[in-house]
């Protein structure tokens, strides 16, 4: 599953990211330097069209996480589990609760009741 990580505003500055990307399983990641970018939008005008569908997906996905983390943490668990069920069978339980922002016991619960 393709998954657009960006610290958008960092990069459109020309500095690095606070961000780090710590992966469970087996991940290809590539990455975009700003000039490349730049040279791409220069030779290929085109892609403009693919930019902004790249932007607008980057800001769904990012509205999207900011309402999740913004619930109450059993809300956000159930909110996490129907919008991610695969998250739950992939992800060990202490990093799910981290993500979430839950201690592992309060994830437990959550589960529990589920």
């Amino acid at each position: 599953m393709p998954v657009l990580l960006i610290s958008l505003s960092r990069f459109f500055q020309h500095l690095p990211s606070h961000l780090s990307i710590t992966t469970v399983e087996p991940t290809i990641l590539t990455s975009l330097y700003y000039n490349d970018l730049d040279y791409i939008y220069t030779r290929y005008s085109y892609f403009h069209i693919h930019s902004r569908i790249l932007t607008a997906h980057y800001y769904c996905f990012s509205d999207a996480h900011f309402l999740l983390m913004h619930l109450p943490p059993k809300e956000r668990y159930f909110a996490l589990i129907k919008q991610y069920p695969w998250m739950t069978k992939r992800i060990k339980d202490k990093y799910l609760a981290g993500y979430l922002g839950i201690t592992n016991v309060a994830l437990s619960k959550f589960k529990n009741s589920f």
